[in-house]
């Protein structure tokens, strides 16, 4: 029996540049989730509570956020919510190699983008999974 949904991607292009794009960004949140703390620990030569801070304010959105940003974004047009929050989350990870190269690469600054990105991807997923 064959699959439904590969025709669906293949015949709806809509669809498939949804599905495309959704492919990308859970590959980019799942590098994201362990990188954050890698360069944490290999780049700036954190401790094991630094890389604990920087894993857990990635997290630390779904635990404070999910709530509200299921009440605030119900009813929201889906696409008018996604691409932003995909948009503002790639643009907080685009900080950290232009933080590098600069030399102002530092704990703080990845506690901060983590938790933004992470706040980023709450608006994506609760709009995305309703």
């Amino acid at each position: 029996m064959r699959d439904p949904s590969a025709r669906l991607v293949r015949d709806d292009r809509s669809f498939a540049w949804y599905w495309f794009g959704q492919s990308v960004s859970s590959f980019g949140s799942q590098v994201t989730a362990m990188a954050l703390p890698l360069v944490t620990a290999v780049t700036l030569h954190g401790t094991t509570a630094q890389v604990g801070w920087v894993a857990t304010a990635a997290m630390l959105p779904y635990l404070l956020f999910s709530l509200i940003a299921g009440h605030v974004l119900e009813g929201r047009d889906a696409r008018k919510v996604m691409l932003p929050a995909n948009l503002f989350q790639g643009a907080a990870m685009a900080v950290v190699p232009i933080a590098w190269l600069g030399g102002w690469l530092s704990v703080p600054l990845l506690v901060l983008l983590a938790f933004v990105a992470g706040c980023a991807a709450v608006c994506f997923g609760v709009v995305g999974f309703s």
